[in-house]
């Protein structure tokens, strides 16, 4: 599965306190199964729940949301277009440990396709999870009411 490499290269080059601190975001995949296989190919999909935990997060939540978005409008853009399934199917929680910290806990619906193709006797499995939309989205700064939250200014 390659998609979870994917969101947290894009969450580190976001936010400059996981780029520092790496190891403030564990990802757990969570009730994996299979779909679309069949007797004719085989190709299939995974589809499972990724959990990300943000340890000991001092920022604003805008700043994790905004580049997820950002990210799932590549990816999952099927998750994002249908706003009841996006609310219904991402999920949080978070912990509030002190006045500037706290532990935040996201869970993640995903879905990557697996395209399996059998030539001269050998057998190649080609993942499928390019990004849907070609141009994508670089945060360089976040505002949250006219104050700056990520980024330096000009």
């Amino acid at each position: 599965m390659n998609l979870p490499h994917h969101l947290r290269a894009a969450l580190e080059a976001a936010l400059p306190q996981l780029k520092q601190n790496p190891d403030r975001l564990l990802m757990f995949i969570e009730a994996g199964g299979l779909t679309g296989a069949s007797l004719k190919t085989l190709s299939f999909r995974y589809r499972y729940t990724l959990t990300l935990v943000f340890v000991d997060f001092s920022g604003h939540m805008d700043e994790i949301m905004v580049p997820l978005l950002a990210w799932l409008r590549q990816y999952q853009p099927d998750l994002i277009q249908n706003s009841t399934a996006l609310a219904e199917k991402l999920t949080f929680e978070a912990e509030l440990t002190s006045h500037t910290q706290c532990d935040i806990e996201l869970r993640i619906p995903l879905t990557e396709g697996v395209t399996v193709t059998t030539r001269d006797g050998q057998t190649t499995a080609r993942h499928t999870d390019a990004p849907y939309l070609q141009e994508s989205v670089t945060l360089r700064q976040l505002y949250l009411k006219d104050e700056l939250i990520l980024g330096q200014s000009d």
